[in-house]
């Protein structure tokens, strides 16, 4: 461990060349913990090389912070994997907030059940109007509400989002009921139970 240690220290202080030993060295445990992280969450949007680039820019960032922070009580790789994992949902979790609602396609089943019978309209003007009211949700919900399109699971959105799993439960459970507020709301007034 004298040696990592030896080989941390010089990259905190800005040896290039040991910069060049240290991405040489660990290259192999930061690829492969970013692939495995990018499968484990399905992100597939991400690329293993945008995943690595940016867990080196990140190291790097603010006097190389995160390479100071180890305490030297575990072995350095072991350490540097829960980092690069750490690092590697940071920029998923950003890369997700850019999908847009209608990139993902048909609306599941699932959710239009759970918003209660539709109005007497095309499928596609039910989902247009669900879209938009998507959009209109507070940040987290929508975020949440897009993963849940995307088809992941409560657990995998946690992740993501590195919030805990009850507390995406309880945000899909508040952005479902407001969606069925907005276009029941949305239906009364525009007189589509009149018919």
């Amino acid at each position: 461990m004298e040696e990592e240690k030896a080989l941390v220290l010089a990259c905190v202080n800005g040896d290039a060349a040991v910069w060049n030993e240290f991405v040489r060295r660990y290259e192999r445990f930061i690829r492969a913990t970013a692939a495995a992280t990018r499968i484990r969450y399905r992100a597939y949007q991400c690329e293993v090389p945008d995943l690595t680039g940016y867990v080196y820019e990140k190291l790097l960032e603010d006097r190389c912070r995160r390479l100071r922070a180890w305490r030297n009580e575990s072995k350095f790789s072991t350490y540097l994997v829960q980092v690069t994992k750490n690092l590697c949902l940071d920029y998923i979790k950003k890369h997700n907030r850019t999908l847009l609602v209608e990139d993902q396609g048909k609306l599941p089943d699932w959710l239009k059940e759970s918003l209660g019978p539709g109005p007497l309209e095309p499928e596609e003007s039910q989902e247009i109007r669900l879209r938009a009211a998507i959009r209109s949700l507070p940040p987290r919900q929508a975020m949440i509400m897009q993963l849940r399109l995307a088809d992941r699971s409560l657990r995998d959105i946690a992740a993501l989002l590195g919030i805990p799993e009850g507390t995406v439960a309880t945000e899909n459970s508040r952005a479902l009921e407001t969606l069925r507020n907005r276009l029941t709301r949305s239906r009364d007034e525009s007189g589509e139970f009149d018919r």
